[in-house]
């Protein structure tokens, strides 16, 4: 596939696998319980405070519902026509699919020195946990506007095949990484029992010179 490429991950996986399953995750499984087979969105980095403005959530309307480890929790829905693309604040029923997501901050739960930089010097504008846990499957969404994205799969509990995109199945292990083109069809798919985690960016291409469409 000419619109994705596996590249060297940028980040500590061990660190930031850790992180997760020791100081987020119990936060998600204690004040989100009910929320946990949605898509959860965590911020470590937001530099231009735009938590709810990234990548495909820019077309959406948020509100607030929850409350996570004390920080605002706002959640959206991602309708789609036909062919994927992303209704803006839809809620109506010409959505063909729908998928519930969730937002929030923990901006200071993270060691800078693990993150800060990077995400400086390639111009990152955020960096996000990406949680899934099964049963679920993002709808597969075309996000027009967004430029490359990075990905990284920080935790998996089991062998399993987790992202869908243009056609084709990624088969990921931990501490795999890729860059892609989200101007075409993508989804996060999540069977029962299975959890995955990704740490994801958006970026200006000429920050990623692996990149290669």
């Amino acid at each position: 596939m000419s619109r994705v490429k596996f590249v060297n991950p940028l980040f500590d996986n061990n660190y930031f696998k850790e992180l997760f399953l020791s100081n987020i995750n119990p936060l998600l499984e204690k004040d989100l319980s009910n929320l946990v087979n949605d898509w959860i969105i965590v911020n470590i980095y937001n530099p231009l405070q735009y938590a709810h403005e990234t990548q495909s959530t820019a077309l959406l309307s948020w509100k607030q519902d929850y409350y996570c480890a004390d920080q605002p929790v706002y959640t959206a829905l991602i309708d789609v026509d036909e062919n994927s693309n992303i209704l803006a604040n839809s809620t109506s029923p010409t959505g063909v699919k729908t998928s519930t997501v969730h937002n929030f901050d923990l901006t200071d739960i993270a060691d800078k020195e693990k993150y800060y930089d990077t995400c400086v010097n390639r111009k990152f504008m955020y960096l996000w946990y990406s949680v899934h846990k099964g049963p679920n499957e993002l709808v597969k969404h075309i996000d027009e506007k967004s430029p490359i994205r990075y990905v990284q799969c920080i935790y998996k509990n089991g062998v399993h095949n987790d992202w869908w995109y243009d056609g084709e199945d990624l088969v990921l292990n931990e501490g795999d990484a890729f860059v892609f083109d989200p101007k075409f069809a993508h989804s996060i798919y999540t069977k029962e029992k299975c959890d995955s985690v990704f740490l994801i960016a958006d970026c200006l291409q000429n920050t990623i010179d692996e990149f290669v469409i």
